[in-house]
């Protein structure tokens, strides 16, 4: 497996912002992009000019900086705090929409709060429509991943997919996982006489296999579509698994016959200069919000004339997906869409794109029988008063609730790791508690689950996860 370094974010900035009809150059408009700067103002955005005519940018980070600083002084000291957490969970009632229309923005003297023609111009120059009435978490969390201490952080991607991973990682298995069967029941069952209880997994066609655990990884929409009555959730988790929110998210692939977006022979009618973007992404009001581009340009590995032409999400995607047709009326309608927002976005004729034109690909995740969303996305109060009880044990211990969603880190691979790692560990300290320190030696700590940073020693009243395990099921759970 093989590793490529991915120019995700683009220091040439040679990309564009296109919002309310006008385009600029990111490296134009960057840092500053005032109310002004787009013709927000004209909306009533800022009309009292109470945040001093400051750029979005430094309007949010003066609202989320604090959290997030709070958050990673809590994992970078010993001993190791939770004040941080507590400060963001005491705002978790918020939706960010509700926390900026309340809270002070503490800008200068004045410490305004923000009107709702201010707050939909922060929503749509820095998220997409319908972002901001989630979670206020959400959001701070989002934002520490590209917080200013990661900015030097370099981004990879996998030659061939991430797919490939899942691959290597089954490759190193004595069993070789079973593909394409679907399961449709999951149970305890305390007849396979063994306490704590052994779960049945029953799958399409009425095969049945017995196991001391299961773990799923499902995405929490779809482990409700299969027959987990008899599981052993409690009334409160399975109330979480119907509450939890997730994200709509739409991407729309697009071959073309060139990189027409780097060849210097392709002239942008917005500065009369060739368009030459290698990595990177545009942003626009446009249908299509976010264009990206190959991240390891034409010198690549792997040099593609794939676009990711449309990547949108919340609102912005639902809305698209409903044009994501299999018959050939809906494509040609799609095609003619995203091609007209592209050239409007890059200034060029749409003629020009239409000649490098090969085929188009969209996908929503919502759609997916398998996904019924992209990644958790939780409203106001759900980390606080849900996500935590379906960590708890279920069935003694013997079904875990795993993925992405079962994490504070939604969305991103760590997230799922990390859910991982707390699901093992789970069956660790039940089954074989004498192998716990051989487990960490191997895999070291999670930060969500230890008082400790990862490079201190970690005591038993310092193993969060022991400590609460065995205080939600202490007949199995032993510290």
């Amino acid at each position: 497996m093989k590793s490529i370094y991915s120019n995700t974010i683009s220091s040439q900035n040679h990309s564009y912002l296109n919002y309310n009809g006008k385009t600029v150059r990111r490296s134009s408009a960057l840092p500053e992009s005032t109310a002004d700067t787009f013709g927000f103002a004209k909306t009533g955005a800022d009309s009292a000019h109470y945040v001093g005519h400051r750029s979005y940018g430094d309007i949010l980070d003066a609202v989320i900086d604090p959290f997030v600083d709070a958050l990673e002084k809590d994992i970078s000291t010993y001993p190791a705090t939770h004040d941080g957490w507590d400060k963001l969970m005491a705002s978790d009632a918020y939706s960010t929409r509700g926390y900026l229309a309340t809270q002070k923005v503490p800008l200068d003297s004045q410490n305004p709060n923000l009107d709702q023609l201010t707050i939909d111009w922060l929503e749509t120059m820095d998220k997409s429509t319908g972002w901001y009435d989630r979670s206020f978490a959400e959001t701070v969390l989002e934002q520490m991943c590209f917080a200013k201490n990661n900015k030097d952080a370099k981004w990879w991607c996998v030659d061939g997919g991430s797919s490939k991973i899942a691959e290597a990682m089954a490759s190193l298995l004595e069993t070789r996982p079973t593909l394409n069967t679907q399961v449709t029941k999951i149970e305890a069952n305390s007849t396979l006489g063994v306490d704590p209880p052994g779960m049945t997994v029953t799958v399409a066609g009425g095969g049945q296999f017995d196991f001391s655990h299961v773990v799923s990884t499902l995405p929490l929409p779809v482990l409700r579509t299969l027959d987990i009555d008899n599981v052993g959730l409690t009334v409160k988790q399975t109330n979480a698994l119907r509450q939890l929110q997730y994200g709509p998210a739409e991407k729309i692939g697009v071959l073309f016959s060139s990189q027409w977006w780097n060849d210097n022979k392709v002239i942008s009618k917005i500065d009369n200069q060739p368009i030459n973007i290698q990595g990177g992404q545009s942003f626009t009001d446009r249908c299509i919000r976010t264009v990206v581009y190959p991240s390891y340009g034409p010198n690549g590995s792997s040099s593609s004339n794939a676009l990711i032409a449309s990547y949108g999400w919340t609102a912005d995607a639902t809305r698209f997906a409903g044009l994501f047709g299999n018959d050939d009326a809906s494509k040609a309608r799609l095609k003619d869409l995203v091609l007209r927002d592209l050239a409007a976005v890059h200034g060029v004729d749409q003629k020009v794109l239409e000649a490098a034109f090969v085929d188009i690909y969209p996908w929503e995740w919502s759609q997916s029988p398998f996904a019924q969303g992209a990644y958790a996305f939780f409203g106001p109060g759900q980390f606080s008063e849900l996500y935590r009880c379906l960590t708890k044990p279920i069935a003694k211990g013997s079904f875990h609730i795993a993925g992405e969603a079962i994490s504070p880190r939604h969305a991103w691979v760590v997230g799922a790791l990390d859910s991982a790692w707390r699901a093992v560990y789970s069956i660790v300290l039940r089954d074989y508690p004498e192998l716990k320190d051989k487990f960490k030696d191997l895999w070291g700590q999670n930060m969500e689950w230890t008082a400790s940073p990862t490079f201190q020693k970690v005591y038993t009243h310092e193993d969060l996860l022991a400590v609460h395990l065995a205080i939600h099921a202490p007949d199995v759970y032993k510290l």
